[in-house]
């Protein structure tokens, strides 16, 4: 006997879908011929999907099914039973799975199945894996890194870019205030060397030379 298990709860018109299960498919009914197949396990006829090709009687296949109450004047109780889609079992070397080479497509752009496995065979129908472009390319170490890695570096690197460019304004701006020592007072244009002292410490220089130093050192003996 087979028995239906519920993928989820019913949606808002009340259909539910049911995980994939295998069954032998038996006589069409006769008050709705090629319509209506009889699924020998669940020992109920269900509405065969439309545009897939005619069932085999006595062949076992993989069936996705839904139900869905029936309103009106209908029996309280009754349904409507749908295959959505139904994939005939192939046996190679006492294997058997679900031929799915050529699949159907969806009763819904939205439909989702899955848990179809068959025997030791995945899922005809899970979510393939996404993957990744890089898959089987050798990169650099650090492109395993954590993100805080780069956070870190990007912050350094942005750093030091404006660093960059602050210190050549003030070097050319400094340059205009030693060509004209009238235009600032000395006190303006010693604040500003010392930014320009902190700019290049920034920047990895950590000393300013000395013009004093320097020439005492090529007068020396």
């Amino acid at each position: 006997m087979t028995t239906l298990v519920p993928l989820e709860t019913p949606d808002s018109q009340g259909r539910q879908r049911y995980k994939p299960f295998i069954d032998i498919v038996g006589h069409t009914s006769k008050f709705r011929p090629d319509i209506e197949y009889e699924l020998i396990g669940t020992a109920e006829y269900w509405n065969w999907p439309q545009k897939a090709p005619k069932p085999t009687e006595g062949k076992r296949y993989q069936f996705w099914v839904t139900t869905k109450p029936k309103g009106g004047n209908a029996k309280p109780g009754s349904v409507y039973r749908d295959i959505v889609r139904a994939e005939p079992i192939v046996s190679e070397n006492n294997v058997e799975y679900a031929d799915v080479s050529d699949p159907p497509a969806p009763a819904r752009e939205d439909e989702v199945w899955g848990d179809a496995s068959v025997g030791d065979k995945e899922s005809v129908d899970a979510p393939a894996e996404p993957r990744s472009p890089l898959a089987g390319v050798q990169v650099p170490p650090e492109w395993s890194l954590p993100i805080e890695y780069w956070l870190h570096r990007h912050a350094a690197e942005r750093l030091s870019i404006e660093t960059q460019t602050a210190l050549k304004a003030a070097v050319e701006t400094y340059g205009f205030m030693l060509a004209n020592p009238g235009s600032v007072s000395d006190v303006e244009t010693t604040r500003f060397l010392n930014v320009i002292q902190e700019l290049i410490a920034r920047t990895g220089r950590v000393t300013w030379p000395d013009p004093e130093v320097e020439r005492n050192e090529e007068v020396a003996p």
